[in-house]
Parts: structure tokens; sequence; C-alpha cells
């Protein structure tokens, strides 16, 4: 038997005995050049692609802000500027999370970033934050975190330069640096 059929039988062939044909000698073929085309589309768009649309995406450097009260913070902004947030904490003591905050920076368009002092003069001098407003310790932010705990040092917030959400921004500083006294019973 032959390994490739002659022109003329396949011509002879019905049409459903042609696509049994195709199918039976290029069949795996043609799924692997499928998945291929699929796993590329996928990389391609997760990469080039838009990613997550948030109403507000905020990055916090301080080991006093826990996973809870960052839900919580998402929670009450989603509510105020009616989207959904994105509120992230990473730990100053530890080098693995400062790492990870420093390539968080890099690569996401965040709106807000709450850090120490000196980091966000760091950031400041970059040009990724256009200026550090200091958190009071009667803000929001601080009565949150403890602002007289273990770590008393300031705290700043910033805006980004490349954050894409200025009018919710612009309502979350406001927020933050809101003081017990403002916010009512």
């Amino acid at each position: 038997m032959k390994d490739r059929m002659d022109r003329e039988k396949f011509k002879a062939l019905t049409f459903p005995k042609k696509i049994q044909w195709v199918l039976q000698y290029y069949g795996v073929t043609m799924l692997v050049i499928a998945a291929a085309v699929f796993v590329g589309a996928v990389f391609l768009k997760s990469v080039f692609g838009p990613g997550d649309q948030y109403a507000l995406r905020i990055m916090a450097l301080d080991d006093r802000l826990s996973t809870e009260q960052c839900q919580t913070f998402a929670q009450e902004l989603g509510e105020l500027v009616g989207g959904e947030c994105d509120v992230t904490s990473y730990l100053e003591s530890d080098t693995a999370q400062m790492q990870a905050f420093v390539v968080r920076l890099t690569t996401d368009p965040l709106d807000l970033v709450i850090a120490p002092e000196d980091t966000m003069e760091q950031l400041v001098e970059n040009g990724y934050v256009a200026a550090g407003l200091q958190l009071q310790d009667d803000s929001r932010y601080m009565q949150a975190t403890g602002a007289y705990g273990a770590d008393a040092r300031p705290r700043y917030i910033g805006r980004t330069s490349v954050g894409v959400n200025g009018e919710n921004a612009a309502a979350a500083e406001e927020y933050f640096t809101q003081s017990a006294a403002e916010q009512g019973p």
C-alpha cells in the first residue's frame, strides 16, 4: 500500500470521503497547529491586552496594613467611586516583598502609592509620583493601621504619573487623608 494517494483516485472520491482522507492523514498536524495558534493568541492577549480593568489601583508599602484592611479599603472605595478597586499591601521588612513592590511599580498602571517617607522621596525623585502628601495621625489610613504602633514613622500618599483614573485617585486620596472628626459617627 502506498503512503500517498494518487491525484486521480483522490478526485474520484466523494466529498465526505475526501474530508475523511484529509482528517486521517493531516488531523494530528491540524490539531497541533490549532493548539499552537490558541496558546499564542492567549499569550499575546495576556501580555499586550488591556488586562484587568479597575476603577482604582492602590499599592501600599506598610508592615502594619493587613489583607483584611486592604479588602475593607477596596470595598469602601469601590462604593465611593462606583467600581472595583484593587488595594494591595507589601511588607517593607520582607526583602522578597520589597522586590515585588518595586516590580509592580514598574509594571502595573497604579493610581496611588502609600509608602514611608524615604520611599516616597525616591518615588518623587524618579518622577513616578508628582508629590507625596503626609498622612496625619488622625487620618483614616493611619487610624486603621495604628498611627501609634511599633512603626510610627510617617506615611505618605501620592498619585502616580502612570495612573489612568485621576478623578477616582483624587477621591481615594481624600478618603485616606480624611480625619476621624470629618468621617462622622
